[in-house]
C-alpha cells in the first residue's frame, strides 16, 4: 500500500511540475510577444492616433513577433536545460560575436555605398554591399564555431554568395527569405558530416527573414536621428538576433556515429 502511494504521490508530483512548466512558458511567451509588439509599434508617436484597421503589414508584424516569442522560449528552455548538465554550445560568445560581427559588416557594407555609390549602378552596389556584409557574418561564424563544430572556410564564401542573392529581390522580405535559404543550402556542405543537419536548411530562411525585418523596424527610430548610426545599429541587431535563433539548429548538431 505505501509503495502504491508513494508511485501515486510522484505522479501527482511530475504532473504539478508539468503544469507549471507550461504556465510560465506560457507567460514568458506571452511577455516576450507584449516586449516586441510594443517595440515595433509605439516607436511611432502618432500610433494610438492611427485607426484600428488591419493591413498586410500589420498582420504580418503580429505573425513574426508570435514566431520569435515562440522560438525565444523554446531557446531559453533548451539553453537552460543543457546548462543544467554541460553546456556545450559557447552561446554567450556566439550571440556577442553576432551583434558585434552584424555591426562592423553594417559599417563596411556603408563603406561600399559611400565610396561606389556614385560610379557604380544601383545593382552593383547593393550586390557588393551584401557581398561585404555576408563575408563578415560568415566569417564571424566560422570564427566561433572553429572550436565547437569545426566548419571549413567555404562556410565564409557561402555566407557571401547567399546575402547577395537578396540584391536580385530589391531587399524584399521574399529576398532575405532567399537569402536565408541560399545560405543554410550552401552551408549545409560544411555540416553535412554531422547528424541533424537539414535542420540548418529548414531554420536558415526562417532566421534571417525574422532577423533582417527587426533589424529594420528597431533600427527606425535611430535612423531618422541619424542615418549612418541607424545603418550601423540595425544590420547589428540583425546579426544579434540571426546568430541567437541559430542557437536552436546548432543544438541539434550531433557527431554521426560511424560502425565498422
Amino acid at each position: 500500500m505505501r509503495d502504491t502511494w508513494l508511485v501515486n504521490q510522484s505522479i501527482n508530483n511530475r504532473k504539478v511540475k508539468i503544469s507549471e512548466t507550461t504556465a510560465n512558458e506560457g507567460l514568458w511567451q506571452f511577455a516576450f510577444l507584449y516586449v516586441v509588439f510594443l517595440s515595433t509599434n509605439l516607436i511611432n508617436d502618432d500610433f494610438l492616433q492611427r485607426e484600428l484597421t488591419m493591413t498586410l503589414d500589420d498582420i504580418l508584424k503580429i505573425a513574426i513577433t508570435t514566431l520569435i516569442s515562440a522560438l525565444v522560449t523554446g531557446l531559453v528552455d533548451r539553453l537552460i536545460k543543457q546548462s543544467s548538465t554541460k553546456l556545450r554550445i559557447p552561446w554567450l560568445s556566439w550571440i556577442i560575436s553576432g551583434f558585434l560581427g552584424g555591426a562592423i559588416g553594417g559599417l563596411l557594407s556603408g563603406l561600399v555605398i559611400v565610396i561606389f555609390g556614385g560610379t557604380v549602378s544601383p545593382k552593383g552596389v547593393a550586390t557588393f554591399n551584401l557581398v561585404v556584409y555576408g563575408s563578415i557574418i560568415g566569417f564571424t561564424e566560422w570564427l566561433v564555431l572553429r572550436s565547437y563544430r569545426p566548419v571549413n572556410m567555404w562556410f565564409v564564401v557561402a555566407s557571401a554568395i547567399g546575402w547577395s542573392i537578396n540584391a536580385l529581390f530589391n531587399n524584399s522580405l521574399l529576398g532575405w527569405f532567399a537569402v536565408g535559404l541560399a545560405v543554410g543550402i550552401m552551408q549545409f556542405f560544411s555540416l553535412s558530416k554531422y547528424q541533424n543537419a537539414y535542420w540548418w536548411i529548414i531554420a536558415n530562411p526562417i532566421i534571417w527573414l525574422i532577423a533582417t525585418t527587426m533589424g529594420i523596424l528597431i533600427a527606425g527610430p535611430v535612423s531618422e536621428t541619424n542615418q549612418s548610426w541607424g545603418w550601423i545599429f540595425g544590420w547589428a541587431i540583425v546579426g544579434l538576433i540571426g546568430f541567437a535563433l541559430l542557437l536552436i539548429p546548432l543544438s541539434f548538431l550531433k557527431e554521426k556515429a560511424f560502425t565498422a
